[in-house]
């Protein structure tokens, strides 16, 4: 097996390694963010090559061992040479069976582009990716996590591939009918290579083969220089349902499971190289260039939240749903309430540049899970990282608020220095009839004990009250595995006020469009604007349903629960963000709209409210080039857009409410839009307490964490 591995001499080995590490950095980042520090337990690095990966998980978990493991005495030489550090080690052993390593003692393990090379040097098998992760699942201690960073797998069915008959198209189309005589090149003769069809078509070469054989050549065809070594790999040993399935047999929690698609490669190896159709001939759109998965090990408890079935809404609800029309428009809106106000706590200390804060890890969210068309494939189990929250009757006051949190988390009230209502806003202000207050509570010291969060959710398995890294929470944000928008605006906000950085940026950036001329606006004229345009209707706009389920956790007997929540009638639970940005005298000015909402009038008296452009998506897009299409198609504000560019992961603004998900985006239009206000970037961020649109404020926050800098 080791032979096959073998890449040469030292300079060769040092050139496949130069290319793997000019990407790590990223894949590390962003992997980190599903681990936590744990002083006397390890990380393990599976596979390490170079080391670049343990190195960077050594600095960014100084108090936990990391040990880089690796089959090949070469690559461990080479890292042993390059990387000292007081907590990092390397090893070698076999990713498989991992038989140097002790079980209770490993809080993460991380797989990055390793277990393909498992499963490919050992004839192809999908066994010996379970029986990698089933030996890792039993060295994991309770709460550990187990991170994949790998391809995917799409499902087994027959597709169409065309290249243009250019210069390029007709070397990848012979390329492809070689690669489907010598794919798998380590199996028996008579199993390497796959059926491929010609198809006869006016112009493009066009194939017919299957989809996953489709997405191995779309995968490897740039990868020349090492061509003979790449054909010895599979990529793809799962799909995401099977990843997902392993993960609940062996007990492990999904806490994200995410295609990823990267903007470089869909741009520069795959737009207009090539195009993928079903048989009917109908568009497949690009296929994931990797793919990310982490689970956290929990015996004993449920993996995923399901919902059994619908059930009647009844005379008395916890919901209530109301209508509001614009008595100048005629426009109404339906508006969901459930009882009591809410509000966000988030008990924090603060040393120096590090910020602490206490959050509630895997609170069961059954909800989350109801829309039934996920746009960028990235699913969840229903256990979320969120902030505290507690429903408060009456008024609310900074002694209320400290009881919430002593009775609830066990801080005693000695250790609360300061507790500050800094922030408010609406989480859905269209149709969720609620204002979130965000409190910062300051304390003298983290406590050593938190209290249990007993039958909170009404399962038998409420999560835990934890202590985390406000930065390394952010990142979390970043990778989808922190989707609670509230928590991360109120982190945002937090480390606005400390001053200190939230962190590098981790995902996509957008390139600003810049001009010189832009009708700009003083955001406090804007704030003087008031409105009180609705009345209570019984007209209903149809727009919201209300719904009933019961939900359950698997598999766990005996753990059910009957929740509410609302989606739109005639269009999908997904938003999209659109947030206009322009360069502007070397300021960065955003295009925000002035709108008359019922929420703000319902709640503050004052219908008119700032928000960034959002729309609720048809049924009928089903992914993220559909989506991308459907704005760059709209007519936007008197122009339209020219380029889309995406604003982090999608996040879910109000998840006790609604299934919602929202995509946010940064879009550069034709033309400045009069239709629309632009307002300096930094004049909203320093006027944060002033505005109330969640999405707008998550939008700014993350706009300005991506050009810091």
């Amino acid at each position: 097996m080791y032979a096959d591995q073998d890449r040469g001499d030292q300079e060769k080995y040092q050139r496949y390694l130069a290319g793997m590490d000019s990407i790590i950095v990223e894949k590390v980042a962003s992997a980190s963010a599903y681990f936590h520090e744990k002083e006397g337990h390890a990380i393990v690095d599976v596979g390490m090559a170079s080391g670049t990966s343990s190195y960077i998980l050594a600095l960014l978990f100084p108090n936990t061992k990391i040990i880089g493991v690796d089959i090949n005495p070469k690559m461990v030489e080479i890292a042993d040479q390059t990387y000292k550090l007081p907590n990092l080690e390397f090893r070698i052993d076999d990713g498989e069976t991992l038989t140097s390593l002790s079980d209770n003692q490993i809080i993460g393990f991380f797989n990055c582009s390793s277990i393909h090379h498992i499963t490919s040097f050992n004839n192809y098998s999908q066994n010996k990716a379970y029986l990698t992760l089933k030996r890792q699942s039993e060295l994991l201690s309770n709460e550990g996590v187990i991170v994949i960073r790998d391809f995917v797998k799409p499902i087994n069915k027959d597709v169409i591939i065309s290249f243009p008959n250019d210069d390029q198209g007709q070397k990848d189309a012979s390329l492809l009918e070689d690669f489907s005589q010598t794919a798998r090149s380590l199996a028996p003769v008579n199993e390497q290579g796959f059926p491929l069809k010609k198809i006869s078509t006016n112009g493009n070469l066009t194939f017919q083969l299957s989809f996953p054989d489709a997405v191995e050549f779309i995968r490897r065809k740039d990868y020349l220089n090492d061509w003979k070594i790449e054909l010895q790999e599979e990529y793809g040993y799962y799909t995401q349902n099977e990843f997902e399935e392993v993960m609940t047999e062996l007990n492990l929690r999904t806490i994200v499971s995410q295609p990823i698609y990267n903007s470089w490669i869909i741009n520069n190896r795959y737009k207009n190289k090539f195009s993928l159709f079903e048989l009917d001939g109908s568009p497949i759109g690009h296929p994931p260039t990797n793919y990310i998965i982490a689970a956290e090990k929990v015996p004993n408890k449920g993996t995923i939240l399901k919902s059994a079935r619908q059930l009647p809404i009844l005379n008395e609800n916890f919901l209530k749903l109301e209508s509001f029309v614009n008595t100048t428009t005629g426009s109404v809106f339906d508006v969901a309430q459930r009882p009591g106000r809410v509000v966000d706590l988030l008990p924090y200390i603060s040393n120096a540049q590090q910020v602490h804060i206490i959050a509630k890890h895997a609170y069961p969210r059954p909800i989350i899970n109801q829309n039934n068309q996920i746009i960028d494939g990235k699913n969840y189990s229903g256990y979320i990282i969120e902030g505290i929250t507690g429903g408060v009757n009456d008024t609310i006051s900074a002694d209320n608020i400290n009881k919430i949190v002593t009775d609830r988390i066990g801080i005693t009230e000695n250790n609360i220095i300061e507790t500050k209502n800094d922030l408010q806003f609406y989480s859905s202000p269209g149709g969720v009839n609620e204002i979130v207050n965000n409190y910062q509570i300051l304390l003298k010291n983290l406590p050593t004990k938190l209290n249990n969060t007993g039958n909170l959710s009404g399962f038998t398995d409420s999560g835990s009250y934890r202590i985390y890294d406000a930065t390394q929470l952010l990142k979390s944000a970043q990778v989808g595995a922190l989707p609670e928008a509230r928590l991360e605006l109120g982190l945002y906000r937090l480390l606005q006020n400390l001053n200190i950085s939230p962190g590098n940026w981790l995902n996509e950036k957008s390139e600003l469009k810049e001009t010189e001329q832009l009708d700009v606006t003083n955001l406090d004229d804007l704030l003087d604007i008031k409105g009180f345009v609705f009345e209570k209707t019984e007209q209903s706009a149809e727009f919201l349903a209300h719904r009933r389920a019961k939900f359950y956790e698997y598999p766990k007997e005996g753990s059910e629960q009957i929740l509410e929540y609302i989606e739109p009638t005639n269009l999908s639970s997904n938003t999209i963000v659109t947030l206009p940005v322009y360069l502007h005298k070397k300021e960065v000015y955003i295009g925000v709209e002035k709108r008359n909402l019922p929420v703000p009038q319902l709640k503050e008296g004052n219908s008119c409210i700032l928000t960034t452009p959002a729309f609720r998506l048809p049924k009928k897009i089903s992914n993220n080039d559909e989506m991308k299409e459907y704005i760059l198609q709209m007519e936007f504000f008197n122009t339209k857009v020219e380029s889309i560019a995406k604003l982090g992961e999608k996040y879910l603004p109000c998840i006790g409410v609604t299934p919602e998900q929202v995509y946010p985006h940064v879009v550069t239009l034709l033309q400045p839009s009069k239709d629309l206000y632009w307002i300096k970037l930094n004049q909203l961020i320093d006027n944060a307490d002033k505005l109330r649109d969640g999405h707008l404020l998550i939008a700014i926050y993350r706009l300005k964490h991506q050009l810091e800098k």
